[in-house]
């Protein structure tokens, strides 16, 4: 019961127009993320990461990040999760693997400071991939959407889960549509718990073109299954 209540407005230090501040957001605790797709008036869209703590009644921001590889075009935290002391930032427009190919940056909470831990890259990544378009966290693994991957014919999209083991982040299986076909843009959207990944394919012809579908996998002992 109840009812909701304003709590508080979040607004980014330092602010620049047009800075889209918003477009991603994440929360776990004390903790909240909030993504920017940076200053388009100067058409660099290289991105921008907010951390706000609750503090002393109210939220505080305490840190922002931009991508230590900043390029034009990068989309750093057009997508964003966290849990616990780790945190994803998605980088889709990355380019070092190909434009667009895509990365993941990872977070760690240390000695109550988020700080930079590692960059994730698709590890079949070319061109056009746009890994990291949306990211999931759950405890010691993490999903990573890529909608345009080609392995299942132009754009059918793919998906990657990583795995944690100690203090590194490790890839552990790439997940595709069972019947992918062309433009079905499998990996647009991703969401994880401990036993299942869920990821959204609305490009998926199921009632007609790009009339959509969602895909669930269950992990076994065997690795993900569909």
């Amino acid at each position: 019961g109840g009812a909701w209540k304003q709590e508080g407005k979040l607004t980014p230090r330092p602010s620049i127009s047009s800075d889209q501040f918003g477009i991603s957001v994440a929360i776990d605790g004390d903790h909240a993320f909030v993504g920017s797709r940076g200053d388009i008036d100067t058409e660099r869209q290289s991105g921008r990461l907010f951390i706000f703590r609750w503090l002393d009644g109210s939220w505080t921001q305490t840190r922002w990040y931009r991508s230590s590889h900043s390029d034009t075009d990068d989309a750093y935290a057009r997508s964003v999760d966290v849990e616990g002391d780790w945190a994803a930032v998605g980088a889709h427009g990355d380019s070092e693997k190909g434009r667009d190919a895509g990365a993941v940056y990872i977070y760690e909470l240390r000695n109550e400071t988020w700080g930079f831990h590692s960059r994730l890259l698709p590890p079949e990544g070319k061109a056009a991939d746009y890994f990291g378009f949306d990211v999931s966290l759950f405890r010691d693994r993490l999903l990573v959407g890529a909608f345009g991957d080609d392995q299942n014919e132009i754009r059918g999209g793919a998906a990657y889960v990583f795995r944690r083991s100690g203090d590194e982040w490790k890839f552990e299986q790439k997940l595709l549509a069972p019947d992918g076909g062309r433009h079905q843009l499998f990996g647009h959207s991703v969401a994880l718990t401990e036993t299942h990944a869920v990821i959204g394919s609305h490009g998926y012809p199921s009632l007609g073109r790009f009339s959509g579908a969602v895909f669930v996998f269950r992990r076994t002992s065997k690795g993900w299954r569909h």
